[in-house]
Protein backbone atom coordinates (compact mmCIF):
# COMPACT_ATOMS: atom_id res chain seq x y z
CA UNK A 1 0.00 0.00 0.00
CA UNK A 2 2.61 2.27 1.10
CA UNK A 3 4.84 2.08 -2.23
CA UNK A 4 1.01 2.47 -4.65
CA UNK A 5 0.78 5.50 -2.35
CA UNK A 6 4.44 6.65 -3.28
CA UNK A 7 3.95 5.71 -6.66
CA UNK A 8 0.47 7.58 -6.95
CA UNK A 9 2.27 10.50 -5.24
CA UNK A 10 4.67 10.84 -7.66
CA UNK A 11 2.65 10.99 -10.49
CA UNK A 12 0.99 14.27 -9.49
CA UNK A 13 4.49 16.14 -9.38
CA UNK A 14 4.91 18.41 -11.43
CA UNK A 15 8.11 18.37 -13.51
CA UNK A 16 10.68 19.82 -10.99
CA UNK A 17 12.27 23.03 -12.78
CA UNK A 18 15.81 22.58 -14.09
CA UNK A 19 19.24 23.37 -12.14
CA UNK A 20 20.07 27.37 -12.09
CA UNK A 21 23.53 28.10 -13.46
CA UNK A 22 24.33 30.38 -10.87
CA UNK A 23 27.80 32.61 -10.23
CA UNK A 24 30.09 30.66 -8.16
CA UNK A 25 30.19 33.73 -5.61
CA UNK A 26 26.63 35.08 -5.92
CA UNK A 27 25.20 32.77 -3.07
CA UNK A 28 26.39 31.60 0.02
CA UNK A 29 28.37 27.85 -0.02
CA UNK A 30 25.44 26.45 1.86
CA UNK A 31 22.84 27.81 -0.75
CA UNK A 32 25.01 26.92 -4.46
CA UNK A 33 25.02 23.33 -3.03
CA UNK A 34 21.32 23.11 -2.42
CA UNK A 35 20.51 24.96 -5.63
CA UNK A 36 23.16 23.24 -7.97
CA UNK A 37 23.36 19.51 -6.89
CA UNK A 38 20.01 17.90 -7.47
CA UNK A 39 19.72 16.64 -10.82
CA UNK A 40 15.95 16.88 -13.02
CA UNK A 41 13.28 15.37 -11.78
CA UNK A 42 14.62 14.12 -8.33
CA UNK A 43 13.74 15.53 -5.38
CA UNK A 44 15.79 16.82 -3.02
CA UNK A 45 15.66 17.34 0.55
CA UNK A 46 18.03 20.25 0.47
CA UNK A 47 16.87 22.52 -2.24
CA UNK A 48 14.57 25.10 -0.71
CA UNK A 49 13.40 26.53 -4.06
CA UNK A 50 12.43 23.02 -5.10
CA UNK A 51 8.25 23.94 -4.62
CA UNK A 52 8.14 19.95 -3.91
CA UNK A 53 9.57 21.00 -0.79
CA UNK A 54 6.75 23.29 0.20
CA UNK A 55 6.33 21.11 2.97
CA UNK A 56 8.50 19.50 5.40
CA UNK A 57 9.58 15.62 6.05
CA UNK A 58 8.44 14.11 8.67
CA UNK A 59 11.71 12.32 9.34
CA UNK A 60 15.01 13.55 9.98
CA UNK A 61 15.38 17.59 9.77
CA UNK A 62 18.01 18.06 7.09
CA UNK A 63 16.18 21.21 5.53
CA UNK A 64 15.12 22.72 8.32
CA UNK A 65 19.33 22.49 9.58
CA UNK A 66 19.88 23.93 5.77
CA UNK A 67 17.26 26.59 5.91
CA UNK A 68 18.48 27.69 9.80
CA UNK A 69 22.40 27.76 7.71
CA UNK A 70 21.02 29.57 5.11
CA UNK A 71 18.94 32.54 7.05
CA UNK A 72 22.65 33.08 8.89
CA UNK A 73 24.39 33.27 5.57
CA UNK A 74 21.67 35.64 4.12
CA UNK A 75 21.99 37.43 7.73
CA UNK A 76 18.61 36.99 8.84
CA UNK A 77 18.18 36.30 12.82
CA UNK A 78 17.30 32.72 14.04
CA UNK A 79 13.94 33.66 15.40
CA UNK A 80 12.35 34.26 11.96
CA UNK A 81 13.13 31.05 10.80
CA UNK A 82 9.68 30.20 11.08
CA UNK A 83 9.63 33.06 7.25
CA UNK A 84 12.41 32.02 6.51
CA UNK A 85 11.67 29.94 3.12
CA UNK A 86 10.17 32.97 1.71
CA UNK A 87 12.89 35.21 2.88
CA UNK A 88 15.89 33.33 1.44
CA UNK A 89 13.98 32.10 -2.00
CA UNK A 90 13.23 35.95 -2.22
CA UNK A 91 17.21 36.96 -1.56
CA UNK A 92 18.43 33.95 -3.85
CA UNK A 93 16.39 35.04 -6.39
CA UNK A 94 17.36 38.96 -6.51
CA UNK A 95 20.75 37.56 -6.17
CA UNK A 96 20.70 35.04 -9.13
CA UNK A 97 19.23 37.64 -11.55
CA UNK A 98 16.26 35.94 -12.09
CA UNK A 99 12.83 37.67 -10.93
CA UNK A 100 10.40 35.87 -8.16
CA UNK A 101 7.27 36.95 -9.76
CA UNK A 102 5.04 34.71 -7.03
CA UNK A 103 3.94 36.54 -4.03
CA UNK A 104 5.93 36.43 -0.62
CA UNK A 105 7.52 38.25 1.81
CA UNK A 106 9.36 41.69 0.37
CA UNK A 107 12.82 42.00 1.97
CA UNK A 108 15.18 45.06 1.52
CA UNK A 109 18.30 44.18 0.44
CA UNK A 110 21.03 45.39 2.64
CA UNK A 111 23.27 45.53 0.10
CA UNK A 112 22.04 47.64 -2.25
CA UNK A 113 22.57 51.71 -2.65
CA UNK A 114 18.94 52.08 -3.70
CA UNK A 115 17.03 51.19 -1.08
CA UNK A 116 19.38 52.42 1.80
CA UNK A 117 18.21 55.28 3.63
CA UNK A 118 19.48 58.45 2.04
CA UNK A 119 21.25 59.74 4.89
CA UNK A 120 20.04 62.55 7.46
CA UNK A 121 20.92 63.86 10.90
CA UNK A 122 17.92 63.25 12.60
CA UNK A 123 19.37 64.41 16.39
CA UNK A 124 20.97 67.39 15.18
CA UNK A 125 17.73 68.21 12.83
CA UNK A 126 16.07 67.86 16.37
CA UNK A 127 18.72 70.49 18.05
CA UNK A 128 18.14 72.85 15.60
CA UNK A 129 14.59 72.89 15.57
CA UNK A 130 15.37 73.05 19.79
CA UNK A 131 17.60 76.17 19.52
CA UNK A 132 15.29 77.85 16.99
CA UNK A 133 12.56 77.19 19.56
CA UNK A 134 15.06 78.78 22.68
CA UNK A 135 17.44 80.69 21.08
CA UNK A 136 17.16 84.52 19.93
CA UNK A 137 15.84 85.99 17.20
CA UNK A 138 19.10 87.05 15.79
CA UNK A 139 19.71 82.76 15.53
CA UNK A 140 16.20 82.21 14.10
CA UNK A 141 17.01 85.07 11.33
CA UNK A 142 20.22 82.85 10.55
CA UNK A 143 18.35 79.77 10.65
CA UNK A 144 15.65 81.15 7.98
CA UNK A 145 18.48 82.71 5.70
CA UNK A 146 20.77 79.79 5.72
CA UNK A 147 18.36 76.78 5.50
CA UNK A 148 15.39 75.92 3.69
CA UNK A 149 12.41 72.86 4.19
CA UNK A 150 14.33 70.91 1.83
CA UNK A 151 17.39 70.68 4.17
CA UNK A 152 15.77 68.42 6.47
CA UNK A 153 15.66 65.04 6.07
CA UNK A 154 12.94 64.08 8.46
CA UNK A 155 9.16 65.03 6.65
CA UNK A 156 8.21 66.13 10.31
CA UNK A 157 11.04 68.50 11.02
CA UNK A 158 10.80 70.06 7.64
CA UNK A 159 7.33 70.85 8.58
CA UNK A 160 7.97 72.25 11.75
CA UNK A 161 10.87 74.58 10.22
CA UNK A 162 8.80 75.67 7.83
CA UNK A 163 6.17 76.48 10.42
CA UNK A 164 8.78 78.16 12.91
CA UNK A 165 10.27 80.22 9.36
CA UNK A 166 6.37 81.35 8.87
CA UNK A 167 5.76 82.47 12.61
CA UNK A 168 9.39 84.04 12.42
CA UNK A 169 8.66 85.88 9.44
CA UNK A 170 5.16 87.58 11.12
CA UNK A 171 6.75 88.31 14.28
CA UNK A 172 5.05 85.66 16.27
CA UNK A 173 6.90 84.09 19.46
CA UNK A 174 8.15 80.84 18.64
CA UNK A 175 7.56 78.66 22.02
CA UNK A 176 6.17 75.16 21.45
CA UNK A 177 2.84 76.18 22.65
CA UNK A 178 2.84 78.65 19.45
CA UNK A 179 3.91 76.24 17.35
CA UNK A 180 1.89 73.70 18.67
CA UNK A 181 -1.25 76.18 17.49
CA UNK A 182 0.66 77.48 14.49
CA UNK A 183 0.35 73.87 13.31
CA UNK A 184 -2.83 72.59 14.44
CA UNK A 185 -4.53 75.57 12.42
CA UNK A 186 -2.57 74.62 9.31
CA UNK A 187 -3.82 70.75 9.86
CA UNK A 188 0.08 69.64 10.03
CA UNK A 189 -0.08 69.30 13.85
CA UNK A 190 -0.51 64.88 13.45
CA UNK A 191 1.77 64.83 10.27
CA UNK A 192 4.60 65.94 12.50
CA UNK A 193 4.00 63.82 15.44
CA UNK A 194 1.39 65.41 17.95
CA UNK A 195 1.93 68.09 20.62
CA UNK A 196 3.42 65.46 22.30
CA UNK A 197 6.81 65.50 19.69
CA UNK A 198 6.71 69.63 19.77
CA UNK A 199 7.13 69.16 23.43
CA UNK A 200 9.78 66.57 23.55
CA UNK A 201 11.79 69.01 20.80
CA UNK A 202 11.49 72.05 22.67
CA UNK A 203 12.82 70.12 25.90
CA UNK A 204 15.86 68.61 23.78
CA UNK A 205 18.81 70.62 24.69
CA UNK A 206 19.06 73.40 27.69
CA UNK A 207 20.52 75.73 25.10
CA UNK A 208 21.14 76.89 21.41
CA UNK A 209 24.75 77.12 22.23
CA UNK A 210 25.57 74.84 19.59
CA UNK A 211 23.21 75.67 17.10
CA UNK A 212 26.05 76.53 14.39
CA UNK A 213 27.33 72.66 14.71
CA UNK A 214 23.92 71.53 14.62
CA UNK A 215 22.78 73.71 11.28
CA UNK A 216 26.37 72.47 9.55
CA UNK A 217 25.28 68.96 9.63
CA UNK A 218 22.01 69.24 8.97
CA UNK A 219 23.62 71.50 5.68
CA UNK A 220 26.31 68.48 4.50
CA UNK A 221 23.36 65.60 4.98
CA UNK A 222 21.23 67.94 2.52
CA UNK A 223 24.29 68.30 0.29
CA UNK A 224 25.17 64.54 0.38
CA UNK A 225 21.03 63.75 -0.77
CA UNK A 226 20.85 66.20 -3.45
CA UNK A 227 24.42 64.26 -4.71
CA UNK A 228 22.31 60.94 -4.64
CA UNK A 229 19.08 62.23 -6.28
CA UNK A 230 21.36 64.41 -8.70
CA UNK A 231 23.49 61.23 -9.69
CA UNK A 232 20.55 58.68 -9.99
CA UNK A 233 18.53 61.25 -12.12
CA UNK A 234 21.34 60.97 -14.52
CA UNK A 235 21.97 57.30 -14.37
CA UNK A 236 18.41 56.55 -15.18
CA UNK A 237 18.41 59.28 -17.42
CA UNK A 238 21.67 57.84 -19.04
CA UNK A 239 20.08 54.34 -19.62
CA UNK A 240 17.29 55.65 -22.19
CA UNK A 241 18.24 55.01 -25.72
CA UNK A 242 17.91 58.40 -27.22
CA UNK A 243 19.85 60.10 -24.77
CA UNK A 244 21.75 62.93 -25.86
CA UNK A 245 25.13 62.42 -24.87
CA UNK A 246 26.09 66.35 -24.92
CA UNK A 247 23.06 67.52 -23.34
CA UNK A 248 23.18 64.94 -20.22
CA UNK A 249 26.80 65.43 -19.70
CA UNK A 250 26.34 69.40 -19.69
CA UNK A 251 23.19 68.95 -17.95
CA UNK A 252 25.16 66.63 -15.35
CA UNK A 253 27.95 69.60 -14.77
CA UNK A 254 25.33 72.21 -14.10
CA UNK A 255 23.47 70.45 -11.40
CA UNK A 256 27.18 69.45 -10.03
CA UNK A 257 28.41 72.33 -9.90
CA UNK A 258 24.77 73.98 -8.70
CA UNK A 259 25.24 71.14 -5.63
CA UNK A 260 28.66 72.19 -5.35
CA UNK A 261 27.94 76.07 -4.18
CA UNK A 262 25.77 74.46 -1.56
CA UNK A 263 28.30 73.56 0.11
CA UNK A 264 30.81 75.99 0.31
CA UNK A 265 30.61 78.44 3.36
CA UNK A 266 27.83 80.30 4.51
CA UNK A 267 30.02 82.80 6.44
CA UNK A 268 30.69 85.56 3.58
CA UNK A 269 28.77 87.79 5.92
CA UNK A 270 30.84 88.90 8.39
CA UNK A 271 31.58 92.80 9.78
CA UNK A 272 34.85 94.27 8.69
CA UNK A 273 37.61 93.23 10.60
CA UNK A 274 40.87 95.20 11.69
CA UNK A 275 43.07 92.53 10.01
CA UNK A 276 41.55 93.77 7.20
CA UNK A 277 41.46 97.27 7.46
CA UNK A 278 45.22 97.04 8.23
CA UNK A 279 45.40 94.57 5.41
CA UNK A 280 44.08 96.98 3.08
CA UNK A 281 46.70 99.87 4.36
CA UNK A 282 49.74 97.49 3.41
CA UNK A 283 48.90 97.17 -0.19
CA UNK A 284 48.49 100.55 -0.76
CA UNK A 285 52.09 101.26 1.59
CA UNK A 286 53.38 98.65 -1.31
CA UNK A 287 51.87 100.07 -4.15
CA UNK A 288 53.18 103.53 -3.18
CA UNK A 289 56.84 101.57 -2.91
CA UNK A 290 56.87 100.05 -5.68
CA UNK A 291 56.51 103.05 -7.89
CA UNK A 292 53.79 103.01 -10.02
CA UNK A 293 53.98 98.69 -10.83
CA UNK A 294 50.61 97.36 -11.63
CA UNK A 295 48.12 95.33 -9.02
CA UNK A 296 47.61 92.70 -12.13
CA UNK A 297 48.65 90.79 -15.31
CA UNK A 298 49.84 93.53 -17.69
CA UNK A 299 48.00 92.93 -20.93
CA UNK A 300 51.43 94.20 -22.65
CA UNK A 301 49.48 97.63 -23.84
CA UNK A 302 50.94 100.48 -21.21
CA UNK A 303 48.29 103.15 -21.70
CA UNK A 304 45.52 100.49 -21.25
CA UNK A 305 47.85 99.16 -17.95
CA UNK A 306 47.38 102.40 -16.55
CA UNK A 307 43.71 102.81 -17.49
CA UNK A 308 42.79 99.31 -15.58
CA UNK A 309 45.87 99.12 -12.87
CA UNK A 310 46.16 95.45 -14.46
CA UNK A 311 44.25 92.29 -14.88
CA UNK A 312 42.79 91.90 -11.52
CA UNK A 313 41.71 88.73 -9.99
CA UNK A 314 38.08 88.13 -9.79
CA UNK A 315 37.29 90.28 -12.50
CA UNK A 316 35.41 90.77 -15.70
CA UNK A 317 37.18 92.55 -18.81
CA UNK A 318 35.11 92.78 -22.10
CA UNK A 319 36.21 94.09 -25.20
CA UNK A 320 33.76 94.44 -27.69
CA UNK A 321 33.82 95.83 -31.63
CA UNK A 322 32.09 95.24 -34.53
CA UNK A 323 32.84 91.97 -36.91
CA UNK A 324 36.48 92.49 -38.29
CA UNK A 325 37.32 95.10 -35.95
CA UNK A 326 40.27 93.11 -34.18
CA UNK A 327 38.40 91.31 -31.22
CA UNK A 328 40.18 88.08 -31.80
CA UNK A 329 43.26 89.68 -32.56
CA UNK A 330 43.29 92.04 -29.31
CA UNK A 331 42.31 88.84 -27.11
CA UNK A 332 45.00 86.60 -29.03
CA UNK A 333 47.60 89.88 -28.45
CA UNK A 334 46.83 89.88 -24.93
CA UNK A 335 46.88 86.27 -24.10
CA UNK A 336 50.55 86.09 -26.59
CA UNK A 337 51.71 88.93 -24.41
CA UNK A 338 51.44 87.21 -21.06
CA UNK A 339 52.44 83.66 -22.07
CA UNK A 340 55.09 84.16 -23.63
CA UNK A 341 56.30 87.23 -22.31
CA UNK A 342 59.70 88.28 -23.48
CA UNK A 343 61.36 87.58 -19.65
CA UNK A 344 60.48 83.94 -19.24
CA UNK A 345 59.95 84.39 -15.39
CA UNK A 346 56.68 86.62 -16.09
CA UNK A 347 55.58 84.34 -18.43
CA UNK A 348 51.77 82.86 -16.71
CA UNK A 349 49.59 80.28 -18.52
CA UNK A 350 46.97 81.55 -20.22
CA UNK A 351 43.35 79.60 -21.30
CA UNK A 352 42.27 80.72 -24.35
CA UNK A 353 38.48 79.51 -25.28
CA UNK A 354 38.51 80.05 -29.12
CA UNK A 355 34.22 79.18 -30.18
CA UNK A 356 34.81 80.97 -33.16
CA UNK A 357 38.62 80.02 -35.18
CA UNK A 358 39.94 76.83 -34.70
CA UNK A 359 43.18 75.69 -33.13
CA UNK A 360 45.40 75.89 -36.28
CA UNK A 361 44.50 79.35 -37.36
CA UNK A 362 45.02 81.19 -33.36
CA UNK A 363 49.25 79.35 -33.78
CA UNK A 364 48.89 80.39 -37.15
CA UNK A 365 48.27 84.26 -35.86
CA UNK A 366 50.83 84.23 -33.67
CA UNK A 367 53.35 82.60 -35.36
CA UNK A 368 53.29 84.79 -38.36
CA UNK A 369 52.50 88.04 -35.94
CA UNK A 370 56.13 87.37 -33.79
CA UNK A 371 57.50 86.75 -36.92
CA UNK A 372 56.38 89.89 -38.56
CA UNK A 373 55.44 88.07 -41.61
CA UNK A 374 52.64 88.75 -43.67
CA UNK A 375 49.88 86.16 -43.19
CA UNK A 376 48.31 86.70 -46.23
CA UNK A 377 51.52 86.67 -47.95
CA UNK A 378 52.83 83.41 -45.62
CA UNK A 379 49.34 81.34 -47.31
CA UNK A 380 49.86 82.15 -50.54
CA UNK A 381 53.17 80.40 -50.31
CA UNK A 382 55.18 83.46 -51.31
CA UNK A 383 57.92 83.02 -48.63
CA UNK A 384 61.53 84.38 -48.66
CA UNK A 385 64.71 82.22 -47.52
CA UNK A 386 65.21 85.31 -44.96
CA UNK A 387 61.56 84.10 -43.31
CA UNK A 388 62.55 81.13 -42.86
CA UNK A 389 65.16 82.12 -39.38
CA UNK A 390 61.98 84.37 -38.13
CA UNK A 391 59.55 82.13 -38.30
CA UNK A 392 61.90 78.96 -36.17
CA UNK A 393 62.43 81.66 -33.74
CA UNK A 394 58.84 82.59 -33.43
CA UNK A 395 57.91 78.53 -33.66
CA UNK A 396 60.25 78.21 -30.81
CA UNK A 397 59.15 80.86 -28.22
CA UNK A 398 55.30 79.58 -29.10
CA UNK A 399 57.10 76.09 -27.90
CA UNK A 400 57.97 77.33 -25.13
CA UNK A 401 54.98 79.47 -24.10
CA UNK A 402 52.30 78.77 -21.55
CA UNK A 403 49.32 78.65 -23.79
CA UNK A 404 46.59 76.79 -23.64
CA UNK A 405 44.11 76.93 -26.13
CA UNK A 406 40.72 74.86 -26.74
CA UNK A 407 38.66 75.45 -29.11
CA UNK A 408 35.28 73.67 -29.00
CA UNK A 409 32.42 75.54 -30.78
CA UNK A 410 29.27 76.73 -29.45
CA UNK A 411 30.61 75.54 -25.60
CA UNK A 412 28.23 75.56 -22.99
CA UNK A 413 28.93 77.61 -19.83
CA UNK A 414 28.35 74.52 -17.73
CA UNK A 415 31.12 72.78 -20.33
CA UNK A 416 33.28 76.48 -19.59
CA UNK A 417 33.37 75.87 -15.99
CA UNK A 418 34.22 72.34 -16.02
CA UNK A 419 37.04 72.88 -18.30
CA UNK A 420 37.99 76.70 -16.46
CA UNK A 421 38.28 74.32 -13.18
CA UNK A 422 40.75 71.93 -14.93
CA UNK A 423 42.55 74.79 -16.60
CA UNK A 424 43.51 76.61 -13.18
CA UNK A 425 43.71 73.97 -10.66
CA UNK A 426 45.62 71.48 -13.24
CA UNK A 427 47.31 73.68 -15.64
CA UNK A 428 47.21 76.81 -12.92
CA UNK A 429 46.46 79.02 -15.61
CA UNK A 430 46.61 82.60 -14.08
CA UNK A 431 44.15 84.35 -17.06
CA UNK A 432 40.97 82.83 -19.34
CA UNK A 433 40.19 84.09 -22.54
CA UNK A 434 36.65 83.89 -24.47
CA UNK A 435 35.87 84.62 -28.01
CA UNK A 436 33.37 85.23 -27.92
CA UNK A 437 30.72 85.43 -25.84
CA UNK A 438 27.66 85.35 -27.86
CA UNK A 439 28.25 81.90 -28.88
CA UNK A 440 28.28 80.44 -25.42
CA UNK A 441 25.22 78.40 -25.05
CA UNK A 442 23.07 78.18 -21.62
CA UNK A 443 22.92 75.20 -20.02
CA UNK A 444 19.13 75.47 -18.61
CA UNK A 445 16.24 75.08 -20.42
CA UNK A 446 14.27 78.23 -19.20
CA UNK A 447 17.45 80.29 -20.76
CA UNK A 448 17.35 78.57 -23.97
CA UNK A 449 13.85 80.12 -24.36
CA UNK A 450 14.93 83.34 -24.34
CA UNK A 451 18.55 84.56 -25.49
CA UNK A 452 18.01 87.70 -22.98
CA UNK A 453 17.34 84.86 -20.46
CA UNK A 454 20.31 82.83 -21.75
CA UNK A 455 22.84 85.32 -21.97
CA UNK A 456 22.61 86.66 -18.09
CA UNK A 457 22.92 82.69 -17.56
CA UNK A 458 26.21 82.74 -19.20
CA UNK A 459 27.73 86.12 -17.70
CA UNK A 460 26.75 84.71 -14.07
CA UNK A 461 28.69 81.80 -14.59
CA UNK A 462 31.32 83.62 -15.85
CA UNK A 463 31.16 86.07 -13.01
CA UNK A 464 31.15 83.41 -10.62
CA UNK A 465 33.57 80.92 -12.31
CA UNK A 466 35.91 84.11 -12.03
CA UNK A 467 35.29 84.51 -8.11
CA UNK A 468 35.48 80.95 -7.65
CA UNK A 469 39.19 80.13 -8.92
CA UNK A 470 40.07 83.73 -8.06
CA UNK A 471 41.33 84.57 -11.77
CA UNK A 472 40.74 87.49 -14.31
CA UNK A 473 38.87 86.61 -17.27
CA UNK A 474 38.75 88.27 -20.65
CA UNK A 475 35.59 88.21 -23.10
CA UNK A 476 35.49 89.06 -26.21
CA UNK A 477 31.98 90.88 -27.42
CA UNK A 478 30.07 91.88 -31.05
CA UNK A 479 28.18 94.82 -31.08
CA UNK A 480 25.20 95.39 -33.36
CA UNK A 481 25.13 97.54 -36.55
CA UNK A 482 23.86 100.50 -33.98
CA UNK A 483 26.79 102.33 -33.89
CA UNK A 484 27.17 102.26 -38.56
CA UNK A 485 23.99 104.39 -38.35
CA UNK A 486 25.92 106.99 -36.10
CA UNK A 487 27.91 110.27 -37.14
CA UNK A 488 31.54 109.51 -37.00
CA UNK A 489 30.67 105.27 -35.89
CA UNK A 490 32.15 105.84 -32.95
CA UNK A 491 30.57 102.51 -30.18
CA UNK A 492 29.05 102.85 -27.03
CA UNK A 493 27.85 100.57 -24.53
CA UNK A 494 24.25 100.48 -26.16
CA UNK A 495 25.42 98.60 -28.80
CA UNK A 496 26.59 95.21 -27.48
CA UNK A 497 24.62 92.91 -28.61
CA UNK A 498 21.58 90.61 -27.47
CA UNK A 499 21.75 91.50 -23.99
CA UNK A 500 22.76 94.08 -20.89
CA UNK A 501 23.60 91.27 -19.16
CA UNK A 502 27.06 91.95 -20.44
CA UNK A 503 27.51 95.47 -19.25
CA UNK A 504 25.87 94.21 -16.08
CA UNK A 505 28.18 91.94 -15.31
CA UNK A 506 31.68 92.79 -16.66
CA UNK A 507 33.97 95.37 -14.48
CA UNK A 508 35.64 96.93 -17.47
CA UNK A 509 34.46 97.25 -21.13
CA UNK A 510 36.58 98.51 -23.99
CA UNK A 511 34.83 99.21 -27.36
CA UNK A 512 37.33 98.76 -30.07
CA UNK A 513 37.43 101.84 -33.17
CA UNK A 514 39.66 101.38 -36.04
CA UNK A 515 38.01 104.86 -37.92
CA UNK A 516 39.98 104.06 -41.19
CA UNK A 517 37.47 100.80 -41.62
CA UNK A 518 34.67 103.55 -42.18
CA UNK A 519 36.93 106.10 -44.55
CA UNK A 520 35.42 105.24 -47.85
CA UNK A 521 37.02 108.69 -49.62
CA UNK A 522 40.47 110.28 -49.63
CA UNK A 523 38.24 113.14 -47.65
CA UNK A 524 37.14 111.23 -44.55
CA UNK A 525 41.09 109.70 -44.68
CA UNK A 526 42.32 113.21 -44.84
CA UNK A 527 39.79 114.37 -41.67
CA UNK A 528 41.48 111.43 -39.75
CA UNK A 529 44.86 111.97 -40.59
CA UNK A 530 44.72 115.17 -38.93
CA UNK A 531 42.23 114.59 -36.15
CA UNK A 532 44.83 111.58 -35.24
CA UNK A 533 48.24 113.68 -36.00
CA UNK A 534 49.38 111.00 -37.73
CA UNK A 535 50.44 110.60 -41.95
CA UNK A 536 48.01 110.30 -44.17
CA UNK A 537 49.70 106.51 -45.03
CA UNK A 538 49.68 105.98 -41.43
CA UNK A 539 45.82 106.53 -41.71
CA UNK A 540 44.87 102.61 -41.09
CA UNK A 541 47.25 102.28 -38.18
CA UNK A 542 44.79 104.16 -35.98
CA UNK A 543 43.15 102.20 -33.37
CA UNK A 544 41.46 103.32 -30.24
CA UNK A 545 40.11 101.34 -27.35
CA UNK A 546 37.03 103.16 -26.14
CA UNK A 547 36.63 102.56 -22.06
CA UNK A 548 33.00 103.16 -21.69
CA UNK A 549 33.20 101.70 -18.30
CA UNK A 550 35.69 100.84 -15.33
CA UNK A 551 35.12 100.30 -12.06
CA UNK A 552 38.64 100.48 -10.80
CA UNK A 553 39.84 103.60 -12.84
CA UNK A 554 38.72 106.55 -15.52
CA UNK A 555 36.88 106.15 -18.66
CA UNK A 556 38.09 107.65 -22.06
CA UNK A 557 40.17 106.41 -25.37
CA UNK A 558 42.91 104.57 -25.15
CA UNK A 559 44.92 104.65 -28.07
CA UNK A 560 46.81 101.73 -29.76
CA UNK A 561 48.44 100.94 -33.20
CA UNK A 562 46.94 97.68 -35.23
CA UNK A 563 48.97 96.45 -38.07
CA UNK A 564 46.93 94.90 -40.47
CA UNK A 565 49.15 92.94 -42.17
CA UNK A 566 50.13 91.11 -39.30
CA UNK A 567 46.30 90.91 -37.28
CA UNK A 568 48.46 92.70 -34.59
CA UNK A 569 48.10 95.52 -31.71
CA UNK A 570 50.92 97.57 -30.68
CA UNK A 571 51.53 100.35 -28.53
CA UNK A 572 50.61 103.36 -28.84
CA UNK A 573 52.93 105.14 -25.73
CA UNK A 574 56.38 103.62 -24.84
CA UNK A 575 56.28 104.18 -20.97
CA UNK A 576 54.24 103.83 -18.18
CA UNK A 577 52.93 106.31 -15.93
CA UNK A 578 54.85 106.25 -12.45
CA UNK A 579 54.98 107.26 -9.43
CA UNK A 580 59.08 107.91 -9.32
CA UNK A 581 59.73 111.37 -11.88
CA UNK A 582 62.70 109.77 -13.40
CA UNK A 583 60.19 106.98 -15.02
CA UNK A 584 57.27 109.22 -15.66
CA UNK A 585 55.83 109.56 -18.73
CA UNK A 586 56.32 113.76 -20.42
CA UNK A 587 53.06 114.81 -21.02
CA UNK A 588 53.08 116.27 -24.97
CA UNK A 589 52.49 120.04 -24.90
Amino acid sequence: MARRRVAARATRRPPAPPAQILPDLALPRMVRRSVESPSAGTRSRRNPLDPRNARGQKKGRPRSCTLARMARSAGFPRRRLGRSRCLIASRVSRISGVPRKRGGARVIDRESPDTRLLPMALEAEKGLLCSMMVGTWDLREQATTELATDSFGHPAHAIIFQGLAEMHRAGMPCDFIALTQHLRDRGQIDECGGPAYITELFTYLPTAANFATYAEHVREKHVLRRIIAHATDMAKRAYEPQSDVGALLAEFQTGAVEIGAMGTDVEALRPVSRDEVVNRLEVIETRYKQRGKLGGLSTGFHDLDRMTDGLKAKHIYCFAGRPAMGKSALGTNIAENIALHTIEEHRQPVAFFTLEMPREQVLDRILFARAELNLQRIRDGFMRESDFPKLQQAASDLIRSKLIIDDTPALSIAQFRSRALKAVRKLHARLLVIDYVQIMRGSSKRASENRSLELTEIMAGILETAKTLDVPIIILAQINRGAEDRAGSVPTMADLKESGAIEEYSNFIGLIFRPAYYAKTDQKREEIASKYKVDLEDVDTVAEIHVGKNRNGPTGPVRLRFLGELTRFQNQTERLWSNNEEHRQQIEA
